[in-house]
């Protein structure tokens, strides 16, 4: 199905743009000045959790609101974003840009008629006429879906699906957002900025759609695929913001200050069980050998940040009722079959022990890959939780789960046939199917008492020409559904590690807020410490859950207060 005609919404969009921006600048004496209005304190004497919400004053803060009455919409900027509307009659858009500091980011919003039809098949539909155009210019691409919510206002949103794109030459996150506007407006996009200065071939699309009665309102943002694995340009995050749902609103909207006081009090999931799941197929040789060789990276990290965890390793199952699934291997073997020894996690003294089961886990390789079998049995055979002993999951302990794997899971494979490991893309059906099928694991898995996993992560194929790999199909759609990350196997692996790491070390300390925040404008304290937004020593904000998760450099201490304050849409 194609995307309906965009409306022909406003004749003149001179006439439709706001050319006066609203400018939020939020004061060191905890007032804020908005859009000509009298100041307002952040807090009003209620209370949060049965603490006072007086929070301290901040740094000053600004932002910027681009109100668009055409488009009906008002968008939240960062001041260091370039916005443009698009000069011409027959559809309401704009462009926004930011290219400082390393970060890289071609962005746009696309105000056009709804389809007619619910907001997840017009999403799939989109998705696959981009993925169609991009590959027609000579790229690979492949998308993970999106996360379903609800706005701040109460529309039905589709919140980030993230098409990876591969290109023959290089290019820049310019022309990758030229090629998704000509997709969306249907025809070339006018009147576009000068280029950002760029030379790669490895790029991130995040999308996200806004379903109103009267329009479907797309956000989108390009960015260079290092800079998302940097995280200390923090390019994610902020191609996040720029996408998110909570930064958007109708054009006659106004934002209020609010704050939130609490105090961590998660302990009672304090430490990382991390379970690997290793194919051990003779393809994956050189991939299993690259990870064991940066084991003493990941070991020096949790030393480092004083994580508490343990390993297992399994290999992937090899057939549907493998009676070894799950098993963990803790004896060093050169045989091509073995074992694996005992049964039991690893410490994190056991650094050779631990290279050698990732580089030959027990049992021995296969065509098959049953992967949801093994992430399931890996857990179950492992409970119930018990402290001290090593064969056992910890009562305190987040179980993380990574895959590595060049092949798409047997049970996908099964599900929608053998031709489903030569495409890199699937089309709305086929992931229709493999929901299905993984809403069925995960209902097993959560059936058992404590043996939710609390973050799964994959390096799987991306179809890429480096490496013979194919679609993480399945792999991407469980790391979305719990919690996680799909990374290229292919990709730079020390800067997978230790972005797996933190997004993992980070879960463990997180606060959810009660309420909807535009995400630019949160400011949080610890004690007496104000943190900067970044995924190594800040915080960093998940749209979806509506929380704030804390890398290790600056997790609260138990029973440490943390205000936020930020503003909201109203």
């Amino acid at each position: 199905m194609r995307l309906a005609s965009l409306a022909l919404i406003c004749p003149l969009l001179s006439a439709c743009y706001l050319q006066q921006a609203t400018v939020l600048s939020a004061r060191g004496d905890g007032g804020v000045a908005r859009d000509g209005e009298p100041t307002s304190p952040y807090t009003d004497g209620s209370t949060y959790d049965g603490l006072a919400t007086s929070c301290p004053p901040l740094n000053d803060v600004e932002l910027r609101i681009e109100r668009h009455a055409g488009g009906d919409w008002s968008l939240v900027l960062d001041p260091n974003v370039r916005y443009r509307p698009l000069g011409e009659a027959q559809h309401v858009a704009a462009v926004l840009d930011h290219d400082k500091g390393g970060q890289h980011l071609a962005a746009f919003i696309v105000a056009g008629e709804p389809s007619g039809v619910e907001l997840s098949t017009h999403v799939n539909a989109t998705i696959a006429r981009l993925l169609a155009d991009l590959q027609a210019i000579g790229t690979s691409a492949r998308f993970s879906d999106p996360t379903l919510l609800t706005t701040h206002d109460g529309f039905p949103a589709a919140f980030d699906a993230v098409i990876s794109v591969e290109t023959a030459t290089t290019s820049n996150v310019s022309q990758v957002r030229y090629t998704a506007l000509e997709t969306l407006l249907q025809h070339a996009a006018p009147n576009l900025p000068p280029a950002i200065a760029g030379s790669v071939t490895a790029f991130r699309l995040h999308l996200t759609a806004v379903l109103r009665p009267d329009r479907v309102i797309w956000l989108g943002g390009v960015s260079e695929a290092a800079g998302e694995q940097d995280a200390s340009k923090n390019v994610r995050q902020m191609v996040r913001d720029m996408v998110s749902p909570q930064v958007l609103a109708r054009a006659n909207a106004t934002t209020e200050p609010l704050c939130e006081r609490t105090q961590r009090t998660n302990d009672a999931r304090d430490a990382i069980d991390l379970i690997w799941l290793v194919d051990e197929s003779a393809s994956m040789t050189a991939h299993r050998q690259a990870l064991a060789e940066r084991v003493p990276l990941l070991l020096g990290l949790g030393t480092t940040f004083g994580v508490d965890f343990r390993m297992g390793v399994a290999r992937l199952a090899a057939s549907s009722d493998d009676p070894s699934a799950g098993r963990f291997c803790s004896a060093s073997s050169t045989l091509p079959q073995h074992e694996g020894g005992t049964d039991r996690f690893l410490a994190a003294a056991e650094r050779q022990t631990l290279q050698a089961c990732i580089r030959n886990p027990a049992g021995s390789g296969s065509s098959d890959s049953y992967a949801f079998l093994s992430a399931r049995q890996a857990v179950l055979r492992h409970l119930p939780r018990r402290q001290g002993e090593l064969s056992q999951i910890r009562p305190n302990a987040n179980v993380v789960m990574v895959a590595l794997s060049n092949r798409v899971p047997s049970e996908i494979e099964r599900a929608l046939g053998s031709d489903v490991t030569e495409r890199c893309t699937l089309n709305a059906a086929e992931h229709q199917q493999i929901n299905h099928v993984l809403g069925a694991e995960i209902a097993r898995l959560a059936a058992t008492s404590g043996a939710s996993l609390s973050r799964f992560y994959a390096l799987a194929g991306n179809c890429s020409q480096e490496c013979s790999a194919t679609n993480a199909h399945g792999y991407s759609h469980l790391s979305t559904s719990i919690g996680g990350i799909t990374l290229d196997l292919c990709g730079d692996l020390e800067q997978s590690l230790q972005r797996i790491f933190f997004d993992a070390v980070s879960s463990l300390a997180s606060v959810e807020l009660d309420h909807t925040p535009i995400p630019q404008s949160l400011r949080v304290i610890v004690g007496d410490r104000e943190l900067t937004r970044g995924a190594v020593n800040g915080f960093f904000y998940s749209s979806p859950s509506r929380k704030l998760r804390f890398p290790p450099n600056s997790r609260p201490s138990l029973g440490t207060d943390i205000s936020i304050t930020f503003r909201t849409w109203r």
